[in-house]
């Protein structure tokens, strides 16, 4: 698959609705500043993502579609990581609404419990 179609897998998996929307990061730069915003050491994933090995998805509030929420890891086909500012647990809407996410997208959810970045 080349970059341009791999790009274009990921942006068919992205979703919005009244409440939240997820997109793939969008950049190195992007990814760097989503991790100042978490507070967290995702920046550490830019090789893993430039390379293909991991995807990583900014999930915002769609009222304020700028501004750092929760950050997904997904690996494999596999929901690995989500995590809100310093590697809090999202709220179980936000766990919900991700699943259902999943379910469109064809991504698995993480089975048992989430690590933190880096962990």
């Amino acid at each position: 698959m080349s970059p341009c179609e791999f790009e274009e897998a990921l942006a068919d998996k992205s979703f919005a609705d009244d409440s939240y929307l997820i997109r793939p990061v969008a950049s190195a730069s992007e990814l760097v500043e989503e991790a100042e915003s978490q507070h967290n050491c995702l920046a550490t994933y830019a090789e893993a993502v430039a390379g293909g090995m991991t995807d990583i998805w900014l999930m915002r509030r769609s009222d304020r579609p700028d501004e750092s929420h929760v950050t997904v890891e997904v690996r494999d086909g596999e929901v690995r990581q989500v995590f809100r500012a310093c590697n809090q647990v999202p709220s179980d809407s936000e766990l919900a609404w991700l699943a259902a996410w999943c379910e469109r997208s064809g991504y698995r959810p993480r089975r048992g419990r989430m690590q933190a970045l880096c962990a």
